[in-house]
């Protein structure tokens, strides 16, 4: 048996035999590149191609760039992150940024130029000013010296960030966040019109979050469902586009159907339908938990603009959470708490009386033992 090493530089390969009648093959590159295994058998290989073998200098990635050193890094700004990986080998490179308290986004990166995919950049757009963390990993170890702290500013000219730019909700605070070097709270404001451009009298909130940050809370009431325009401003000037919001009042929202309201057969496919129709241009989600906490998969079809159906299929008895949002809201009544069981009750289909008979199809054709009601 013979093993041979080639590529940048040829390697000798050391051996060495192991107690389990095994052995280990090593050999230590000093150049960066592809090197290519081959295995021989009395001179015969052993595989149809040999194996490559990409060997890395994590040491030599070079990162730069605003997104890196935070060098005229601000907030609304896009920041750029760059990697010269061209004397550390090729690798996959990846980025996330974070603030200290936040959440973490990744950094897409991709090589410059397909013609030289030794310098691979991205870029990200921070919102909010202070410290964020910068994590890069290369073939999926972390730099030495990451995560880099890159410190964002913020610029003199107003900018906007927040969920109230793109839709609203009806009696809830939709925030919008105004960033402005030494930023006055007083000087931020919003005007807002129907699409018909009747002015619309929606309630106001400003509070200041930081030196540099204001937090603007507006609250837009049931009669505005649908969809109504908007501007904000900093000192009576609109900050950025003119804003086209859609309404949504999940209050507006019912449910109805076994699959809400229960009981339910287990095994058998249930539904709940939710109407939407008087809240505005929403789409419903439905979350199905079961017993045990593991979700159970459900199916939306539409039967109609603002009516919807949702089925799902419990495959175990007891108790399901059925979690009914609209635009990340919950509606009224949710979450729904349905019981699952081998034996399906159905009521009749008249609306029950006093004094009158109430009648209960009961199905035991799965049930075993006695049954008692």
């Amino acid at each position: 048996f013979d093993l041979t090493v080639t590529g940048p530089e040829k390697c000798p390969v050391r051996s060495r035999d192991n107690p389990d009648g095994t052995k280990t093959f090593s050999f230590k590159p000093t150049k960066v590149g592809i090197y290519e295994i081959t295995a021989t058998l009395n001179r015969k290989p052993v595989w149809k191609k040999p194996l490559k073998v990409a060997v890395i200098d994590i040491d030599k990635v070079k990162m730069y760039g605003s997104g890196v050193t935070g060098e005229g890094a601000s907030v609304g700004r896009p920041a750029r992150v760059i990697a010269d990986i061209s004397e550390a080998g090729l690798a996959k490179v990846r980025a996330s940024i974070k603030r200290l308290s936040g959440s973490k986004r990744s950094v897409s990166m991709k090589p410059r130029d397909k013609r030289n995919p030794h310098i691979v950049s991205g870029h990200y757009t921070p919102r909010t000013p202070g410290d964020h963390l910068l994590n890069v990993t290369f073939h999926k170890e972390p730099l030495p010296q990451s995560p880099f702290t890159v410190p964002i500013g913020c610029q003199n000219e107003p900018v906007t960030f927040g969920p109230g730019l793109s839709k609203a909700t009806a009696n809830r605070p939709n925030v919008i966040d105004v960033f402005k070097a030494n930023i006055k709270p007083e000087e931020v404001s919003a005007t807002f019109a129907t699409c018909e451009g009747e002015t619309l009298a929606v309630p106001v909130e400003v509070e200041r979050i930081s030196n540099d940050h204001c937090a603007l809370k507006y609250f837009p009431q049931s009669e505005m469902v649908g969809c109504m325009e908007a501007d904000v401003c900093y000192a009576g000037t609109p900050i950025g586009s003119h804003l086209s919001l859609p309404v949504t009042d999940p209050a507006e929202c019912t449910v109805s159907g076994p699959g809400a309201e229960g009981p339910v057969k287990t095994g058998e496919e249930t539904y709940l339908n939710v109407d939407c129709a008087e809240a505005g241009p929403c789409v419903p989600t439905v979350r199905v938990t079961g017993p045990g906490g593991d979700a159970v998969d459900s199916v939306r079809t539409s039967e109609e603009p603002g009516k919807y159906k949702f089925s799902y299929t419990p495959r175990q008895d007891g108790e399901y959470c059925v979690a009914v949002c609209s635009d990340g809201t919950e509606v009224p009544g949710s979450p729904f708490s349905v019981s699952s069981s081998p034996v399906g009750v159905s009521p009749c289909a008249t609306t029950p009386k006093v004094k009158e008979p109430l009648e209960l199809n009961v199905d035991l054709s799965d049930a075993v033992g006695d049954f008692d009601l």
